[in-house]
């Protein structure tokens, strides 16, 4: 004859067994391996004419690189890639990024060895691969976006009156 002891246990054994046996098949039957990945994509786009200016419409992840100027990198959702416009008019670079539906986050590689002003509209992100030598960046903000960039040289960083600035500096000595 089972005690009470040993009828809870067996008890508590079922039922972490079904609690189980539900979330793996939740997992299993809501899970599509490499449809997110399948439509990642790289575009590599030459501009041709270096710019010094660059604005950039639309919620994206810019990561500032020292490839050769003129040079732009866009990676994201194959729908949302082939959407991107982009001019360049007079050392100015327009990139328009801006989508109605967001279905993962685009990030666009920019070349910085001749970027002078920079003015983001959306959220988003500006970081380096590098450490970016420039003699002096002014980057105007219209949108909540976190900069954490490497950088040798003057950086101006300024926002719209409807944001803050919150500045947190990371200085270290480089080795020569």
């Amino acid at each position: 004859m089972k005690t009470k002891n040993q009828e809870l246990l067996q008890n508590i054994k079922g039922t972490l067994f079904i609690n189980l046996l539900f979330s793996a098949s939740l997992l299993l039957f809501s899970f599509t391996p490499g449809d997110k990945e399948k439509s990642r994509v790289t575009k590599e786009v030459i501009i041709g004419n270096p710019f010094e200016n660059i604005i950039i419409n639309g919620n994206i992840w810019v990561i500032l690189t020292n490839k050769p100027a003129g040079t732009v990198t866009i990676e994201g959702d194959k729908n949302d890639v082939n959407k991107i416009r982009y001019r360049n008019k007079n050392n100015e670079l327009v990139i328009d990024a801006n989508r109605k539906k967001r279905v993962a986050q685009i990030i666009i590689y920019v070349s910085a060895t001749m970027l002078r002003h920079m003015l983001i509209n959306g959220d988003g992100q500006i970081s380096s691969t590098d450490i970016i030598k420039t003699d002096n960046l002014s980057i105007w903000l219209n949108g909540i976006v976190n900069v954490d960039i490497k950088i040798i040289g003057k950086v101006n960083v300024d926002a719209h009156d409807g944001y803050d600035l919150f500045w947190k500096s990371t200085l270290n000595k480089v080795k020569k």
